[in-house]
């Protein structure tokens, strides 16, 4: 294969990451970009366009332990002493441009350790936690380096539409847990001790308490095989009644860009192509939201949770949605009462609420009906029958062009 003769950005000129790695995969480019910004280093593998492989500087190797753990339940082999010995055998080379993390994936593949699918899945997982950050860096040193990167087998290709609405997704999810300080996953939490009994709040397991000892959201999703977001998104409540305390990241993940009130990526907006609809899920169960998020996350929706009722209002105005999914049986307000109280207002008369609701009775249908909405869905159901009633309300205007 020919490289492609893309010119070395001069060292020292500052370029947004974001837009230079969008240009590279429209021009078709084989070769490594990388990026220096705030003493952290990213190389991404190019291959005609497609992203097949990258890594940041922040501890390659650790990020590595953490997701051979994720899928431990899996693959048996993945004990806690063997992904050790994974890390310390590949990881005696620090040199991004080496994948010395990417070695090892292949070397697990072929011992038949992974399958071909859990091989593609780790190496997907690793370049989507890479780029998650490089998409919040404004400004970067760039520079392309024009070569052959065939080495290794490829057990992913990424397209960067699929990056740029993967990273959007996220930079909103984690804004939408602002509230509770929450900016990265690196972010270090401790139990504060005494009760968390508030009548809305359950208690906190033991394990859990246990946890909570200075460990970053990153580590305790690892530990607990679940997604960094989704495990913030339940610890949240906590964290706002300081029942759960955060500090900040430490070395060197402290260089790392955090998520901004209000950052919505306009960079990533305007390379995407796909028109993305905003979804506001309002249910006070946060793992009923995230199975929402999963089953709609990259389909071109991005899902934001809000689990208090009584302060629904107020972010629904803010987040324009195009479509609601609402929880029936909340406390303080219950659906109906809410469905009700959006109607009267102008803005909301004929957004599309879909009632989400474990009742299946005609009363229930009907009382549904008669505060507003405009479908039902019965709990529990399949992404599939979710997607549908979901396509089934797109407003007009996206849906023609």
């Amino acid at each position: 294969m020919k490289p492609t003769m893309n010119p070395v950005v001069p060292a020292g000129k500052e370029y947004s990451p974001t837009s230079y790695l969008v240009e590279q995969c429209k021009s078709e480019s084989t070769g490594l970009l990388q990026v220096f910004c705030n003493q952290v280093h990213w190389c991404i593998f190019l291959d005609r366009g497609a992203i097949v492989y990258a890594n940041v500087s922040t501890k390659p190797f650790d990020r590595l332990y953490c997701h051979l753990r994720r899928i431990s339940n899996q693959v048996p082999a993945l004990t806690h002493t063997f992904c050790l010995e994974i890390t310390q055998r590949f990881g005696k080379v620090s040199d991004l441009v080496q994948r010395q993390e990417y070695t090892a994936i292949v070397w697990l593949r072929k011992e038949e350790i992974l399958l071909g699918q859990q091989a593609a899945a780790v190496t997907k997982a690793l370049m989507l936690e890479a780029l998650e950050a490089l998409l919040l860096v404004e400004s970067g040193q760039c520079r392309f380096l024009a070569r052959e990167i065939e080495d290794h087998p490829h057990f992913c290709f990424l397209d960067y539409q699929e990056l740029l609405e993967y990273g959007h997704n996220r930079t909103l999810r984690w804004q939408a847990l602002g509230g509770a300080q929450i900016c990265s996953p690196y972010q270090r939490l401790y139990f504060g001790g005494g009760s968390t009994g508030t009548g809305l709040l359950p208690p906190l397991s033991q394990q859990m308490r246990s946890m909570l000892k200075g460990h970053s959201f990153r580590d305790l999703a690892a530990a607990l095989r679940c997604d960094e977001l989704d495990l913030a998104s339940q610890l949240s409540p906590y964290i706002r009644q300081k029942i759960i305390y955060l500090r900040d990241p430490v070395e060197p993940y402290v260089h790392l860009p955090k998520v901004r009130p209000g950052q919505i990526t306009p960079i990533v907006e305007k390379f995407l192509s796909r028109e993305i609809y905003t979804i506001v899920c309002i249910d006070d169960s946060p793992s009923v939201t995230a199975e929402i998020e999963r089953c709609l996350e990259g389909k071109g929706f991005r899902v934001m949770a809000i689990h208090d009722s009584l302060k629904a209002l107020m972010q629904i105005i803010r987040l324009k949605p195009d479509i609601i999914l609402m929880d029936v049986g909340m406390p303080a307000l219950d659906g109906y009462a809410l469905c009700s109280m959006l109607r009267k207002h102008p803005t909301f008369k004929k957004l599309p609420i879909v009632m989400v609701t474990g009742n299946t009775g005609l009363i229930n249908r009907a009382r549904a009906s008669m505060s507003g909405a405009t479908d039902y869905l019965t709990k529990p159901f399949k992404g599939g029958e979710l997607l549908k009633v979901v396509q089934r309300h797109l407003p007009k205007r996206r849906t023609e062009t």
